[in-house]
């Protein structure tokens, strides 16, 4: 991998390294300088090749992920199809509710009503 020294008495000057320092202590180092042209050319190809290794190792861990992300997807629509169908039990249930309490407070007041008949009919 082509590199750019940032620091020091070699500021400023290209070097060919190692793509996975400094997280893997490599030997792997030349200065362009160095370096004829064959060599040059490659180093230019490792350093494409390593690239392209790159590439296709991000685009392997991508589909992954993305594969990880598709079986979530699916399983929250399921989730959400439960919670729908729930919902409308729920809603058939309240409206039962809401017929029996009217059905109940008709059945309440008609015997308070029978009660109130009763009693000025008894006196």
């Amino acid at each position: 991998m082509l590199r750019t020294v940032k620091k020091g008495v070699n500021m400023r000057r290209k070097l060919y390294g190692c793509p996975f320092w400094p997280d893997i202590q490599c030997a792997m180092f030349r200065w362009i300088s160095d370096i004829n042209d064959g060599e040059d050319v490659q180093y230019q190809i490792l350093e494409r090749d390593t690239t392209i290794a790159e590439l296709e190792h991000e685009k392997k861990m991508l589909e992954v992920k993305i594969k990880k992300l598709q079986v979530k997807k699916e399983n929250l629509e399921e989730d959400l199809q439960e919670f729908k169908t729930e919902l409308g039990q729920i809603r058939i249930e309240l409206l039962r509710c809401s017929r029996n309490e009217k059905s109940f407070s008709m059945a309440l007041l008609f015997s308070w009503i029978f009660f109130v008949f009763l009693l000025f009919n008894l006196k």
